[in-house]
């Protein structure tokens, strides 16, 4: 069984990872953060998602749910990612981090750390964001010649646009 925290559970992508983890049998949800001073504080995230009560409350605090033998899972912001993935470095936690608007020196400070612990960096999940990442490497092989511009376009709710994908 793997044991899943989720930070930013209660956010758009958290929400579908949530979900997902809690609609498998080898994985259970064991923790949720979400930013300090939300109103979601203390409440059940499975009555959060609307799939029943799943015994995790959503927390704001990380040593809440910071244990050595659990894989985190990053949907938070860029600050929060950080803060938690040099927490999560030093316990050797298994790290997935699907966060988006992070600057060349916090990527790079994840690479630094990833030294420390497994770690898959993908930010942008989406199966049409990767096919899209490797249609583009095709086309740029296949025309070496053109110029190619490449648009970033979000729905009206991601906070973090552009958040970097097309670069």
């Amino acid at each position: 069984m793997i044991d899943v925290v989720i930070s930013g559970a209660p956010g758009r992508m958290g929400r579908s990872v949530s979900r997902a983890v809690a609609s498998v049998d080898d994985m259970q949800l064991v923790g949720a953060l979400g930013a300090p001073g939300r109103p979601y504080i203390g409440e059940d995230i499975g009555t959060l998602l609307g799939i029943g009560p799943q015994n995790v409350l959503i927390d704001e605090d990380i040593e809440a749910v910071l244990r050595p033998d659990r894989t985190w899972v990053e949907f938070s912001t860029p600050a929060a990612t950080i803060a938690h993935a040099e927490r999560v470095k030093d316990l050797g936690i298994p790290l997935v981090i699907g966060t988006t608007g992070l600057t060349e020196s916090e990527k790079e400070k994840i690479a630094v750390w990833s030294d420390r612990m497994v770690c898959l960096f993908a930010p942008n999940m989406s199966i049409g964001a990767n096919l899209l990442f490797k249609l583009a490497e095709t086309v740029s092989r296949t025309l070496p010649d053109f110029d190619v511009e490449i648009i970033e376009a979000h729905h009206r709710f991601k906070r973090d646009a552009p958040s970097g994908t097309a670069n």
